[in-house]
């Protein structure tokens, strides 16, 4: 099980590339939730998007998670601020997300456009991804058409200022082959064996 825990710029990005909407269309077909998140992101840092918020939690498709204050989650996201120098709403997250990996014996993904942030996440022993990664995690698992993928991640065509576009990104097939490997057109799907 990967645990999918996204931050307040990821998020934006997603529902800008229409990920967001993707999840909305066709609930049924997603894992609940896919996408998880804390306190400080869902209703602070995304505070004028309450109602979209809260359609995502009623459908299942979304969980905020609390980190309760003097536990020891509070003061792991007090360390990790101090210590890996990201921001509240980050430090929160990677805290949870370490509870989380340790409890539920399970892969937790951290998504952000921040690098830094990203690499406080791997530092503290769970995945950091941007969104193109989350993109090919939901590929790999079926929830995304290679067409859907090229469609969403497309936008980044455009040139190097693109919104969440990652710093790496040489085009959609250069930059696929690069980071995983292999390209798009030959990505097997999950029906197909991987040869």
């Amino acid at each position: 099980m990967t645990i999918v825990l996204i931050d307040a710029d990821a998020f934006l990005c997603a529902r800008k590339l229409e990920l967001i909407e993707l999840l909305r269309s066709s609930p049924e077909l997603w894992p609940k939730p896919s996408l998880y998140c804390t306190s400080i992101v869902a209703r602070n840092e995304l505070n004028d998007l309450q109602s979209l918020i809260g359609e995502l939690e009623a459908l299942g498709l979304f969980r905020v998670e609390r980190v309760l204050a003097k536990t020891p989650a509070a003061r792991m996201k007090r360390e990790i601020q101090s210590r890996l120098r990201v921001h509240k709403g980050e430090a929160e997250a990677i805290a949870w997300g370490i509870e989380a990996r340790l409890t539920l014996n399970c892969v937790v993904a951290f998504v952000s456009l921040d690098a830094e942030a990203r690499r406080a996440a791997t530092a503290s022993k769970l995945a950091g991804w941007d969104l193109f990664d989350l993109g090919r995690h939901w590929l790999e698992r079926g929830l995304l058409s290679k067409s859907q993928f090229r469609s969403v991640f497309e936008a980044w065509e455009d040139g190097p200022h693109v919104f969440g576009r990652p710093r790496d990104f040489e085009g959609l097939e250069a930059t696929f082959q690069s980071r995983f490997g292999v390209s798009l057109a030959d990505f097997p799907s999950p029906t197909e064996p991987a040869t």
